[in-house]
């Protein structure tokens, strides 16, 4: 019983986990940066004046834009650089820094896990329905047990053979 009770409890701590992950995973991060065009971003580093630079970090296609006082996120076009779409609009390197930070290896990790999870989750719920149809009282998973019932000679016998009777069971 203890057992069947510790099995079910990491099951479900196992449900509760995975569910909570995909909800923080595809949620909004809840930030104070303020979404911008791409345009505007080119805007910022050409009126950007004094002696701070506009600090671009450059995170797969997302972009964190600190002007020292404000925070602003955007996207840029796959495969396209940020310096070089800066240079192509005119804006001095003096003005912006940009910083790319790379992907980390548990990233990757976690892509290939978040792509086998549908799999892995359909998996663990067959797997709990077909445990709990093995119960005592529901046998619908039962087809691989014998019903057969042990019979000796001719007839079914419900008492236990002897020690005397065993020699004579053994000669026939």
């Amino acid at each position: 019983m203890n057992n069947r009770w510790v099995r079910n409890s990491l099951l479900y701590l196992v449900i509760i986990v995975a569910a909570i992950t995909i909800f923080f995973m595809f949620s909004n991060q809840l930030d104070d940066s303020q979404e911008i065009g791409i345009n505007e971003v080119v805007e910022l580093a050409k009126n950007k004046s004094g002696s701070s630079k506009l600090e671009i970090e450059v995170q797969g296609d997302t972009l964190t834009i600190t002007d020292g006082v404000s925070v602003f996120t955007s996207r840029k076009e796959e495969g396209s650089s940020v310096a070089d779409l800066l240079s192509s609009a005119g804006v001095d390197n003096s003005k912006y820094s940009v910083r790319v930070k790379g992907s980390s290896g548990f990233s990757n990790l976690f892509g290939i896990l978040i792509g086998f999870l549908p799999l892995i989750l359909f998996g663990g719920i067959l797997l709990f329905m077909m445990r709990q149809a093995q119960g005592n009282s529901n046998q619908q998973m039962g087809f691989g047990r014998s019903k057969a019932r042990m019979f000796v000679g001719t007839k079914a016998t419900s008492r236990f053979l002897t020690w005397q009777e065993y020699p004579k069971l053994k000669k026939s």
